[in-house]
Parts: structure tokens; sequence; C-alpha cells
């Protein structure tokens, strides 16, 4: 199941209606959460920004299931530590969480970190 998930997400990433920008990725809070500047263009910025990775959940950092959420939280690091990222959202979703979290999608080079996220055994597909 999560394999072709990986794969339909992949395909709509690689669609040409969402937008990327670059961003500056400043922490990692758990598996789907990051703080970044987000760079809009014509030197514009948008600081520090809450992003809520779209379309996978995995385990909080904090709580019950604090050692999978670590753990998830460092293989996060690694895909993203001295990388250049971008950020795509998608049209189809709400731009903001209810927590104000941008929610989006990460890329670097061709791989969708969401979606390696749950090949690797990081997070799960989201179910709302």
């Amino acid at each position: 199941m999560s394999k072709v998930f990986c794969i339909i997400l992949a395909f709509l990433i690689s669609s040409s209606v969402f937008a990327d920008w670059k961003i500056d990725v400043k922490s990692v809070y758990d598996g789907d959460t990051i703080t970044a500047d987000i760079h809009l263009g014509l030197q514009v910025v948008l600081a520090n920004q809450k992003i809520r990775l779209l379309y996978i959940d995995a385990p909080e950092a904090r709580g019950f299931f604090k050692k999978k959420g670590e753990k998830s939280r460092e293989h996060l690091i690694g895909l993203l530590k001295d990388k250049e990222v971008y950020l795509s959202v998608d049209p189809k979703e709400k731009e903001r969480d209810s927590f104000g979290r941008v929610l989006g999608i990460l890329k670097v080079g061709d791989v969708v970190i969401n979606s390696k996220m749950i090949e690797d055994g990081f997070a799960v597909p989201y179910k709302k």
C-alpha cells in the first residue's frame, strides 16, 4: 500500500501544478515538521516558517513514542542536512493547517522527501 502511495505522490509532485521555492532548513522538530526560511524570489523571504510535511504522519518526538519519534527526526535531519531543499505546495490542499504551519512537500534533487520518509519506514501515509 505505501509503495503505491509513494509512486502516486511522486507522480503528482512532478506535475506542473506545483510551485517550488528554495528553503533554508533552520531546525527539524520531528519526522514531519521543520522550521525554515522560504525564499519566494526577488529577495523576499518568509522567515522562520513552520512546515508540516503533507501526506505523511511520523511519530512525535515527545510522549509515548519518543524513541521512534527521535529516530524519525534524526532520519529527516540526515535527508536534509547540507542539501539544497525545495518546498512545493499542492493547490488542491489547504495552504496552512489549524496550527498555522505551511503544508508542503519537500524535495532534494529528484527525491521527494515526504515519500522517502515512508519508504524508509520512518513515517506512514497520513489518513484524514
